[in-house]
């Protein structure tokens, strides 16, 4: 165990240098954009060529969600019961001038989400040239949402811009929005809710303690107090960070808005969202670990696609756009698969920024002739990623030891999950859950 926490602390400080040029942007959790990999992926075993892709991608830089309207409403608020600081009444005039350019657009991919999916496209097209080889078929699906499947446009623009002669094969629909976001409670497959409260109270606490409410809103209203009896304090302070956050993925800089927050506020309200994520989407002992659990049907349709499709010759290419929600409860990858007590503590494993807008998780298969076992390269930003099982040699694993182990991780899934099943699109039937 000791071993493993060195570990742990060791990736967090790999982590956390790779943002040293970002700055505070470090604290923008999963609203990071997506940081460009440096070099190539490693060498692969004496023998061994790339010859088959299983990806899953999140959509790419967005506008936020409601977060603006309640931004507005609040500073509507203190304005009309004149509440608002020379510092509070500039930062309203000027928030009304964007809030007017961005209020419809909630959501919406901008132009750098679109590309980075093109750039990702282009590296992975000539980082494993032998996968593209001859006639190519790409497989590609996404969910039913506009940000997601322009998304996906984008990158399969790409691809066919790299070879012409390629066979693309797209779709966005419910039928297979099901498997790929199957945590979502609009999906007409998703998994009946439970209650989880209490980890949600518990989560609120947290983030709480976390806010430096004096510091932030004293510099907005005359009395922080005062408007917090009117309006939500923690929704008006989320709401604003939500604000910030966004700022990055945006293809126009605005300016005024860089004094909203200082380091350290960010940084402690990144440690509150941050759990907030990991008590709904992580293996958090508070909501027994529903999300994770849920997501465990998407882990084995890659795994039964991985075996159809290399059985079958094609696709060579399997990609799938989603959201940070399918993501980061998948797997178990580079420790986010840890059961944490300790709110504290949670950084250490759960780290919202390695699931940035535009996240790409990806799994390159490699074979050798003559071998009756593939090699899977598992990448995450396009970085070669550490799984929760021993590596065959660095940075490569067993397909047989990937899909034992993680047969396992379904398992443990089917009995949270009461007899859930979900029918895949060509006719197969994930295992009752």
């Amino acid at each position: 165990m000791a071993g493993r926490r060195i570990l742990s602390v060791v990736l967090l400080a790999c982590v956390l240098s790779w943002f040293t040029d970002a700055g505070a942007q470090r604290y923008y959790g999963s609203y990071y954009v997506y940081p460009s990999p440096k070099g190539q992926p490693p060498c692969a075993p004496r023998g061994y060529k790339p010859f088959y892709i299983s990806h899953l991608g999140r959509h790419g830089a967005r506008y936020a969600l409601t977060h603006y309207d309640v931004v507005m409403a609040g500073l509507d608020t203190a304005r009309a019961n004149g509440l608002l600081t020379l510092r509070g009444e500039r930062f309203y005039a000027d928030y009304k001038v964007f809030y007017e350019g961005a209020r419809l657009r909630k959501g919406d991919l901008t132009r750098k989400g679109a590309q980075q999916h093109r750039d990702i496209a282009k590296r992975m097209y000539r980082r494993f040239p032998d996968v593209f080889k001859g006639e190519t078929r790409v497989k590609a699906v996404s969910t039913t949402v506009p940000r997601v499947i322009m998304s996906m446009s984008a990158f399969l623009a790409e691809l066919e811009k790299c070879d012409k002669s390629m066979s693309i094969d797209a779709e966005a629909s419910l039928r297979h929005q099901v498997y790929i976001d199957p945590a979502e409670r609009k999906n007409p497959g998703a998994f009946p809710r439970k209650d989880v409260a209490s980890a949600v109270r518990a989560s609120n606490a947290f983030f709480l303690s976390k806010m430096d409410w004096e510091g932030f809103a004293g510099r907005l209203f005359i009395s922080p107090d005062e408007f917090a009896k009117h309006f939500d304090k923690l929704s008006f302070e989320m709401c604003v960070y939500r604000f910030v956050q966004s700022l990055p993925c945006l293809d126009k800089t605005y300016d005024g808005f860089d004094d909203l927050f200082t380091e350290a506020q960010l940084a402690q309200i990144f440690a509150g969202d941050n759990y907030r994520s990991y008590v709904t989407d992580g293996m958090c002992p508070q909501n027994n670990h529903l999300r994770a659990s849920v997501c465990s049907v998407l882990l084995e349709e890659i795994m039964l696609s991985a075996d159809s499709d290399i059985a079958a010759g094609s696709p060579a290419v399997r990609l799938r756009f989603s959201h940070d929600s399918a993501l980061m409860p998948l797997m178990d990858v580079n420790g986010m698969g840890a059961v944490v007590e300790n709110p504290e503590q949670v950084a250490e494993h759960w780290r919202l920024y390695d699931i940035p807008m535009g996240c790409s998780l990806q799994f390159v298969f490699y074979r050798k002739k003559g071998c009756t076992d593939y090699l899977v390269l598992p990448l995450l930003n396009e970085v070669p990623a550490r799984l929760p099982f021993p590596p065959v040699t660095d940075g490569f694993y067993s397909w047989n030891d990937f899909k034992n182990y993680y047969a396992k991780t379904i398992d443990g899934a089917r009995s949270d999950l009461c007899g859930w099943r979900v029918p895949l699109p060509d006719g197969r039937q994930v295992p009752s859950l």
